[in-house]
């Protein structure tokens, strides 16, 4: 049985990059596992200063236009500009319309992994959208069966 973190690192691994991800649910350790696999695939070693760009929506000073400098900005030095955009649940009106325009017009050369807030529920049309123009995973608390077996086989790697 494979689980979705398996799915999705897999296709990394293989390169079938999409250009956009979104990632959300409790299970915070799966989406750092994501996005690592993500760094290593994408990013040249020792070039994350210059192709890779992290925002935070809850922060203060966060402007969507600087998001879309750094996603039209072409990589310096690695495959794609890797650009990891958290807590995507915190944002507002026309920064909504402005990150639903920037996924309907996608680029070559950036990657863009969009990340929801754990405690946060995503069933409203806003996510509906990203959703429907992304890979998206919704990344559960393991239960107890899944928890051993996630123990076991991440071990055996």
């Amino acid at each position: 049985m494979r689980t979705e973190r398996e799915t999705i690192v897999q296709e990394i691994r293989e390169r079938r990059l999409f250009n956009f991800y979104f990632l959300s649910g409790e299970n915070e350790y799966k989406i750092k596992e994501v996005l690592q696999e993500l760094k290593k695939e994408v990013l040249n070693p020792g070039f994350d200063s210059f192709d890779l760009d992290k925002f935070d929506v809850a922060e203060k000073g966060f402007d969507i236009d600087d998001l879309k400098r750094a996603f039209l900005t072409p990589p310096m030095a690695s495959r794609k500009r890797l650009i990891v955009l958290d807590s995507i649940d915190k944002l507002m009106g026309t920064d909504k319309k402005k990150l639903l325009s920037l996924l309907e017009s996608p680029i070559e050369t950036s990657i863009l992994v969009m990340i929801a807030s754990p405690s946060k529920k995503t069933k409203e049309a806003f996510f509906d959208k990203i959703k429907s123009l992304s890979r998206s995973e919704n990344f559960r608390k393991l239960k107890k069966y899944s928890l051993e077996k996630w123990i076991i086989d991440y071990v055996e790697e």
